[in-house]
Parts: C-alpha cells; structure tokens; sequence
C-alpha cells in the first residue's frame, strides 16, 4: 500500500501518534496500534486528494503538532519506566505465612491474595489485601503501614490486627489485637481502633459498626489452627493452642521447641485430647496440674 504525504498529513500523523500514546498511559497497553494507524493512513489519502489547503498555515499547525507530540512521547517513556513491578501473593489451600521486605509479618489465610509494589517498604508501605490475613506490622515510627481492602484502609505504625473482606456483602472487618491502628474509607474517616476492638465497615454505604461483644478466639481461629497444623516446630503448635483454647501450656524439654510435627489436629475435640496425640508423637508424658498442662521429658525423632 502506498502512503502519501503532505503538510496536513504530518498533522494528521503527529494526532494520530498522540492518542496512541495517550491510550498506552491509559491502558497500560500497547493498544490497538495498527487499527489506529491504518485510520491514520485513510486520513492521508484524502488529504492528498484534496489539496487545496493553505501549506504555509497547515506546516504551522503541523510543526505545533509535532512540539506536542514529542512532549507526550517524554511523558509516555518517563511515565511507563516510573511505574514499579508489584509482586502477588496467593494462599490456596492452607494458611501461609509471608514475610513483607520491611520485616513485618502477614499469615494469608486459605484463599487470600496480598499485592505490593516494588518500592514497598522505601517510599511507602502500602499493600493490598484481598480475603482475610493477620499482620503483625514492624514499628517505624517515620513510614505508616497501610492495608488497603475494599475501599477500606487501615493505617498503623507498629501493631497486630486481622482484617476481612466478606465475599458476599463486600464489607471489611477489622480486629486489633494489640496496639492501635485508624480506620477509613474513600469518603470518611472512622477514628482510631484500639486493641481487642473490632468495627465493621460498609464501603459501599460509609457506614462502620463496632462490636460490642469481641470473642477473639473465635475471630482468630483460623489463625491458631493454621499455626498448629502442618510441619510445624512444637513450640509454635503449642503457642497456637495456647491463644486457641486460651490455657496455659509447659513444654519442659526445650529441646522440642523445634521438634517439626507433622498433624492435623482436630479442632472441634478437646484440649486434653489433641495434646495427648501431641505427646504421643514424641514420647512424652501430659501431666495436668491445675488449669495448666506440663509436657515433661520426649524426644524428636
């Protein structure tokens, strides 16, 4: 196909190269450059078959056109190289811990996604959640963390909360275990959240609700069970059951802090009775004194 060119004509390319620009900064995308620029060429054609304009003015609008076209490819190269890699991260069929490059601490639970950009933790501390997660924030007192879910964020400087999106209404619960952290929205700000409080908030109508009555234990279930199943140290199951079934339990042999167990246990049974598999496991013995239960002597492996 033969293209023809005049003064008009290198107007009509420099427009057309614009919006090819234009519509790359909008959609992040090459876009659909060659329907665009095989409009462009039809243009032309009708351009040289109607060649009566005035070259003098028309070589002024195409050299303004030009000017303007060299702008937007500065502003389209500089803004494509400035735009930062986000990572993503997706639980699928068990809790997952992750660790966040500020040192901050985030369990996924089955299900959930978590995104960030690439600058997290040097210019902002910003991170997106989709699901239901349990963060545990470094403090840095000069860079917030802000965990955004639904419209809703939740800004902290060094905390533990758990936020939640209900796949079906939309809205976002957020529970905060220790430390404080401020809650908003795209329209409004809800105040400041301190610790073992729990408000839930509808994006959709900016309207927030507090829980009068907070059953942490049953909130944070999912995060003590994913703890205490898997390949997991000891120390960090009995922790988990601790928190879950909110007793006091004594692991006397150290040496079993990092004893990895291998179990699923069965949280609708009894305290007594997920131990007594614990101990099973690695020979030990379960003494009861009291409210409190002792692991005493064992071994790994």
């Amino acid at each position: 196909m033969a293209y023809y060119f005049n003064a008009h004509s290198l107007a009509v390319v420099s427009d057309h190269i614009v919006l090819v620009m234009y519509a790359g900064m909008r959609l992040h995308t090459r876009g659909n450059v060659f329907s665009i620029f095989k409009n462009m060429n039809s243009q032309i054609m009708k351009d040289y078959m109607f060649n009566h304009i005035n070259t003098r003015c028309v070589l002024s609008i195409a050299w303004s056109k030009i000017t303007r076209l060299v702008l937007t490819l500065v502003v389209f190269v500089t803004f494509s190289c400035s735009q930062p890699k986000k990572h993503e991260f997706q639980s699928k069929n068990e809790s997952t811990p992750l660790e966040l490059p500020d040192g901050s601490m985030v369990t996924l639970r089955e299900g959930a996604r978590l995104t960030y950009s690439d600058d997290f933790g040097d210019s902002n501390r910003e991170v997106m959640i989709d699901g239901e997660g349990y963060f545990e924030v470094k403090h840095d007192p000069h860079h917030r963390f802000i965990a955004h879910c639904n419209e809703v964020a939740v800004a902290v400087l060094g905390t533990a909360f758990n936020i939640q999106r209900s796949p079906e209404t939309g809205e976002v619960a957020v529970t905060v275990i220790e430390g404080k952290v401020n809650v908003s929205d795209a329209k409004r700000n809800f105040g400041d959240l301190l610790s073992h409080r729990q408000v839930i908030i509808d994006p959709a109508h900016h309207k927030a609700r507090f829980t009068e009555r907070l059953d942490l234990n049953k909130t944070l279930a999912w995060y003590y069970e994913g703890l205490a199943t898997g390949n997991r140290g000891m120390g960090t199951a009995i922790s988990a059951l601790e928190l879950r079934y909110g007793a006091r339990i004594i692991l006397e042999n150290q040496e079993l802090d990092d004893c990895l167990l291998n179990l699923e246990p069965d949280f609708n049974r009894s305290l007594d009775d997920i131990l007594q598999v614990f101990v099973m496991t690695v020979n030990a013995r379960l003494i009861k004194k009291g409210s409190a239960y002792i692991i005493r002597g064992g071994h790994c492996g």
